[in-house]
């Protein structure tokens, strides 16, 4: 675990073996809250908390969710041995262990927490829910990577921020990053627009013209909606994915080129 994190603790009986601001009541934890920022917090959970009569697993969640309102892009782990999966407390916090969690473990899930986190908010994804982990999770693992990744999706689902997410933490990250709209070229004009075209290929082909596999040399290529367009192109395209080669419109020479 990065020693620069800055963990703030709700850890009554002085019970978490890390470096962190550990707060005794409520109170204190949720001053520190508004006086600064954390990279995360863990909330170490006894039984009832105090000053309540209402038992521990409601108070519990009233003090999470007070936690999630006022910070809602910090990572919340929480530590307990009781019965807490009925799915109400899930939905407020990132990960749930078991108090006799090792502490090489707890450092390992509290990095590994934050890097997911840290993921989405670069995208500007704001939540708790496991399908987020997941997709930072799938993120992370496929970025270093230099395999080519489908990303399936509903229109408007983020699926560019994804692709430019997984550029940005390849060794690509100092290349280009080239999206285009298949589905918006008309089919005439695709293949032209991919490969590029030589002088005289067609009707006011004055110049050589490169096209978006070379302004992606060395990054990625995101291609959205690829399943718009023709098999035969399709068929085109799966041979550069595979070979990473390719010869322009018009042209004869085989060229090779290296995009993800």
């Amino acid at each position: 675990m990065s020693d620069d994190l800055k963990i703030l603790a709700f850890d009554r009986n002085d019970e978490l073996s890390i470096s962190a601001i550990k707060c005794r009541t409520q109170q204190e934890f949720l001053s520190k809250l508004r006086e600064d920022k954390f990279d995360l917090a863990i909330v170490v959970h006894c039984g009832n908390f105090p000053d309540t009569d209402i038992g521990g697993n409601l108070r519990m969640q009233n003090f999470l969710r007070v936690i999630g309102h006022r910070a809602p892009l910090m990572p919340i782990i929480v530590l307990t041995d009781e019965n807490l999966s009925d799915g109400k407390i899930d939905r407020l916090v990132d990960l749930k262990f078991s108090r006799t969690i090792s502490v090489s473990e707890l450092k390992r899930q509290i990095e590994k927490l934050y890097n997911l986190r840290k993921i989405l908010a670069e995208n500007g994804l704001v939540g708790r829910s496991k399908s987020l982990q997941v997709i930072a999770d799938t993120i992370m693992r496929v970025a270093p990577t230099d395999i080519s990744v489908l990303i399936t999706g509903e229109s408007g689902t983020g699926k560019e921020l994804v692709a430019k997410s997984i550029h940005n933490h390849s060794k690509r990250k100092d290349g280009p990053f080239v999206a285009i709209n298949c589905g918006a070229i008309p089919e005439t004009l695709l293949e032209s627009q991919l490969f590029g075209y030589k002088r005289g290929a067609f009707t006011g082909a004055n110049r050589d013209t490169p096209g978006f596999f070379d302004k992606a040399e060395g990054g990625t290529l995101f291609l959205d909606e690829i399943g718009e367009i023709l098999k035969e192109m399709q068929a085109k395209l799966l041979r550069v994915i595979q070979e990473k080669r390719f010869e322009r419109v018009g042209g004869i020479k085989t060229i090779e080129v290296d995009v993800r």
